[in-house]
């Protein structure tokens, strides 16, 4: 295992095509100075030309005594870096001996294990811990696990196996109660000398043991224990890869400190727990299982991840599909809206030229006719001072609605000009009184017209456009004379701290409420009716709208059929003191 950590770091390494020679030493089975010294006459024919290594790394302590005796020193020059691992225990003296070596010391966890052990089998009386007596490793674990055992002796019984035969260990474990749980450090070398391998040694416990066995080495799991916090040997192998790598680049080994292998991980097998009814819930956090069956999402995870991802990007997909069609369907109806109103504007303008043509034509008619008659005609001096009036009349009606389309054109290429300055409203709407006084008292039945002046001369100035404000109001009273056959009309204005609002009320026949928006509209008018019946172009109000909002101010209105109409428009009131 430590040899196959090693190995994937140097394969993902710069050195994956280095040349690697592997010594296995056996010493375990042959600690006998006579096998030591005869595998040294072996090396020492082996490895003449041993200054060719670049690095050496050793395993176990039986590797680290031969490296730094007399021996290992002439075989393999003291100028060959050395980093060793799967070191019980630290001896100052091999740095001593050897000063280009570093390496990694292993460690282990017996109380975590044993902490684990009273929590996972709470009625626990007897611990059982299985050792040899003849190996180095099993020597300085046990020590170490004695120490570490020591504060649990006043509530746990701890006995010690050692210095017996595989059967003798068999036995003794056979016939335990079911309060005890087995705790195995190492068994390498029965007490007859015989060579007992790693598996051969759990193998022969697990098989004949009624109880949990736990550990603290990684090679026994899957052959027969539970688990516990277990020392890995491939991780320690590839710390000492690591190790290796960075001599090989150039730090030296006398300058790389000596460290504690900190590869522990609480790893179960999941045989056994079962075997012994231990949840997954009561293992500690991250603890790593082996042999447990995946369950259908756990063994086609990447597969169902690829799927979610597949659903995930399909669902996106109709979503977006669904929100481009919705927004296509929005599209289309507001094109066929603007189609619409395209068409109806094209209809309505067809219909004002239409209308403006005769509008023109009826005063130009009039003045074209009545100067025919005064230039040719045989008439008297009376007809032909009434005739002339009429051209007047005329000619100031087509004045009028020159000046409509002229307005309306500077006012769609935002080229309406306004010129204020300081005014008597009272004044101007008394010049309005005035000029339409005549006209509604001259309708059948006469028609009275109200004026409403809310301050006296001195407080009425104004700063504004008297002639764009006249113009308003020329529009509104205009509308009102037209359509207002009985009853009054009234105009005026009011005054709060912002605004002065100006107001044309009349008993008219009022406007349907679906009408409402055609009111403002530019070529509109309530039904073509009223274009045949009342004349005009269809522009007052659209412009009066559009000269409110200029002047800073805004207009609205306010209807009921048969009943009439209040139009009100307000002017910001600048109060111009006198």
């Amino acid at each position: 295992m430590i040899t196959q950590g090693i190995l994937d770091v140097f394969k993902d390494s710069e050195y994956s095509n280095a040349e690697i020679y592997f010594e296995y030493m056996d010493a375990k089975r042959h600690p006998d100075k006579e096998y030591i010294d005869s595998l040294a006459d072996v090396y020492r024919q082996k490895y003449k030309n041993h200054d060719e290594f670049g690095l050496i790394i050793c395993a176990d302590n039986y590797a680290i005594d031969f490296l730094t005796s007399e021996a290992g020193l002439e075989i393999f020059s003291p100028d060959i870096p050395v980093v060793f691992c799967g070191a019980n225990d630290y001896d100052p003296m091999w740095r001593e001996n050897r000063s280009l070596m570093t390496g990694i010391v292993e460690h282990i966890e017996p109380a975590e294990t044993l902490d684990l052990i009273l929590e996972l089998h709470p009625d626990t009386k007897r611990l059982l811990v299985v050792r040899d007596n003849n190996s180095h490793t099993s020597l300085i674990t046990t020590e170490q696990a004695k120490k570490e055992f020591q504060p649990y002796e006043d509530k746990l019984q701890i006995e010690y196996l050692e210095d017996m035969t595989v059967l003798q260990m068999q036995e003794t474990v056979a016939n335990v109660s079911d309060d005890t749980v087995i705790f195995l450090l190492l068994f390498s070398r029965d007490k007859a000398g015989n060579e007992v391998t790693m598996t051969e040694s759990i193998n022969a416990i697990a098989d004949v043991s009624s109880v949990p066995v736990y550990s603290v080495w990684e090679f026994y799991l899957g052959n027969g224990i539970v688990g516990g916090k277990l020392t890995s040997a491939e991780n320690e192998g590839r710390l000492a890869g690591e190790y290796a790598l960075r001599v090989l680049d150039g730090e030296g080994a006398d300058e790389l400190p000596v460290l504690e292998s900190q590869y522990h991980d609480f790893m179960f097998d999941w045989n056994q727990m079962e075997r012994f009814s231990i949840s997954e819930s009561s293992l500690p956090a991250g603890s790593i299982l082996i042999n447990k069956d995946l369950s259908f999402f756990e063994e086609y995870q990447k597969e169902l991840l690829v799927i979610f991802i597949a659903l995930v990007l399909q669902f996106i997909l109709i979503a977006f599909l669904l929100v481009n069609r919705q927004v296509l369907k929005t599209t289309e109806a507001e094109l066929l809206v603007a189609k619409d109103k395209a068409e109806e504007a094209d209809l309505l303008k067809s219909r004002f030229l239409a209308n403006i043509s005769h509008e023109l034509r009826t005063p130009l008619n009039g003045i074209l006719g009545f100067s025919e008659m005064i230039q040719f005609g045989n008439i008297s001096e009376e007809k032909c001072t009434h005739y002339a009036g009429l051209i007047k009349k005329s000619g100031e009606q087509l004045l009028l609605i020159i000046d409509d389309i002229l307005d309306i054109s500077k006012i769609e290429a935002n080229q309406l000009d306004l010129h204020n300055e300081a005014f008597n409203v009272n004044h101007m709407l008394d010049d309005l009184y005035s000029l339409f006084k005549v006209q509604f008292e001259l309708k059948e039945p006469p028609i009275e017209l109200i004026l409403v002046k809310e301050l006296d001369d001195m407080g009425s100035f104004l700063y504004s456009d008297e002639h764009r404000i006249r113009q308003i109001f020329n529009n509104i009273i205009g509308n009102a004379l037209k359509f207002t056959h009985e009853g009054s009309v009234e105009f005026g204005y009011s005054v709060n701290d912002e605004y002065m609002e100006f107001y044309v009320k009349d008993t008219g026949i009022g406007v349907p409420e679906d009408k409402y928006d055609c009111i403002f509209g530019r070529f509109r008018q309530v039904n073509d009716a009223s274009t045949r019946k009342y004349k005009g172009t269809g522009l007052g109000m659209s412009i009066s709208k559009s000269l409110a909002e200029l002047l800073g101010g805004n207009i609205r209105f306010e209807s009921e059929v048969g009943v009439g109409t209040t139009f009100y428009f307000s002017i910001p009131f600048v109060h111009v003191p006198v």
